[in-house]
């Protein structure tokens, strides 16, 4: 059975599709894991590569809470840039193909409806 942590990361993941769907982006995989990082979201827009890291939170009422995005910390920068090398050798995907990193953060009400989403671009430095 899932945890609720998993339940949520699933529904911001969801949302987060839906999202990138409608801005006419390309979803070509989802959950790319491997033992030392994952993928969330692999699309494309264009010719570019995109690389989309899902940040999601549930709002409690009156707490003070982190954002989403506070989650993304250097450490998860690192395994996101393992995981994308990966991603292209694994795929034989030339590394000078044009490639980007994005973050999107969503609240979530405590009824797991949607309240906020937040699509940040390029949130590394290519290598």
């Amino acid at each position: 059975m899932p945890t609720e942590k998993a339940k949520v990361g699933k529904t911001g993941e969801e949302l987060a599709v839906s999202y990138l769907k409608k801005k006419h982006y390309s979803i070509l995989e989802r959950n790319f894991r491997r033992p030392w990082g994952e993928l969330d979201i692999v699309a494309k827009k264009g010719d570019v590569l995109v690389f989309i890291e899902v940040k999601t939170l549930v709002k409690q009422a009156g707490e003070y809470q982190l954002q989403p995005e506070d989650e993304f910390t250097y450490h998860k920068a690192q395994k996101l840039q393992k995981a994308i090398v990966l991603y292209f050798k694994e795929r034989r995907i030339d590394l000078n193909h044009e490639w980007r990193a994005d973050l999107i953060a969503i609240d979530l009400n405590p009824d797991c409806t949607l309240s906020d989403l937040r699509h940040i671009e390029n949130i590394l430095f290519e290598f």
